[in-house]
């Protein structure tokens, strides 16, 4: 038996941010990464009966001791609904502090290991407003948290982490610049193409991924990073982190995530190294065609190569070299690197011959484009 989880609610196209003065709501708290867009929603507020306060997270991440901070400020206020206005950082920080509000017994090393399922967060709803560069989490029941001693991602599942209302309005800001618009584009094309070729996705999984890469791939003209269609990426990412969450975990997803230890930077900008290295030295590059051809190209190697151009267009570093990762500390990590994702590797990679070895080729060929 499977299943397929969404959102209860998703409201989508310009004008759908407006549904917020309309849900039955007294106190909400908003946790924002983005100043621009925690303005927009309390103006937008402000002619309402809601009572808002306001929790900033850090773009990159929640951490543990935010994430301290923001039960407190939770159980403070003790709102009704919680407003999560932004990318990732916003996100995932909304989700946690949900948790830890419903059970104020439990730690945030509860959760990591595992404590805090099939607990009914009914103390207070989830709205989510995804900005760009939410590695698809408006649409899961998922969170990550950094423990910055140990330089460790954690990812926590919990299905009622799953927002209750996802909204998604083209016309809340003006795109993004830089990194956060980069990185946006990157996280979708992994998390996509990561489900696209998963061997065992279903029919509900494999037409969400292939979606989102169509949409993506429309919204970026050809040798210009000037997107046409705000709507387009904001759906892509929606519906790549739909199809992501309801596959299993692939290769460039597990090794973005593992690479947070090496230094930190947010998932996207690791997959522009990761995601062409992956794709070119798999054994089965067959499994890549149906991504290729919802980007209208031929192959897998052609694939790999937009991808790249993609990457170069909007300004990332396109190796880990370039990114600044040590070459000593590199070739240090490498092997403990390769040996602990073995245990989350998709069977197709897992089953061959020296896996391990396999990994090793990929991170070394992300790292340089050459042999080290």
């Amino acid at each position: 038996m499977a299943d397929f989880r969404i959102p209860n609610r998703i409201i989508y196209g310009k004008g759908a941010v407006n549904e917020l003065c309309s849900i039955s709501c007294h106190r909400m708290l908003i946790v924002y990464d983005d100043p621009q867009v925690n303005q927009a929603v309390q103006k937008l507020l402000c002619s309402s009966d809601i009572t808002v306060r306001t929790f900033y997270a850090d773009p990159y991440g929640a951490d543990i001791p935010q994430v301290k901070e923001g039960t407190k400020a939770l159980m403070e206020f003790k709102p009704d609904w919680i407003l999560a206005a932004g990318g990732y950082g916003a996100i995932d920080l909304a989700k946690l502090i949900r948790i830890f509000y419903q059970r104020p017994d439990l730690t945030v090393q509860d959760a990591i290991q595992d404590k805090a399922t099939d607990i009914p967060l009914d103390k207070s709803k989830l709205i989510i407003l995804p900005l760009f560069n939410t590695n698809g989490r408006e649409a899961t029941c998922s969170a990550c948290v950094w423990d910055v001693v140990s330089m460790h991602q954690h990812e926590i599942r919990n299905i009622n982490l799953m927002p209750d209302i996802t909204i998604i309005d083209p016309e809340v800001l003006s795109l993004p610049k830089g990194e956060r618009l980069a990185a946006g584009v990157l996280s979708t094309l992994v998390l996509s193409i990561d489900a696209a070729s998963d061997l065992s996705a279903n029919s509900f999984v494999r037409p969400q991924a292939l979606e989102a890469i169509s949409l993506l791939s429309q919204s970026i003209p050809s040798h210009t990073s000037a997107y046409t269609d705000k709507a387009s990426l904001l759906y892509a990412q929606c519906l790549a982190g739909i199809a992501h969450s309801n596959s299993i975990p692939g290769l460039s997803s597990i090794l973005c995530s593992a690479l947070a230890s090496l230094k930190p930077a947010s998932f996207g900008i690791w997959g522009a190294a990761i995601l062409p290295a992956v794709i070119r030295l798999d054994k089965n590059p067959g499994k890549y065609l149906a991504a290729a051809k919802a980007m209208e190209l031929k192959d897998s190697a052609s694939l790999a190569d937009a991808v790249t151009e993609y990457a170069d267009m909007l300004g990332l570093p396109l190796t880990l070299s370039e990114m600044g990762v040590n070459k000593n500390t590199f070739l240090k990590k490498l092997s403990k690197l390769s040996y602990s994702v073995l245990p989350l590797l998709p069977a197709d990679i897992a089953e061959q011959k020296e896996p391990q070895k396999h990994i090793e080729q990929i991170l070394r060929m992300a790292y340089s484009h050459k042999e080290l």
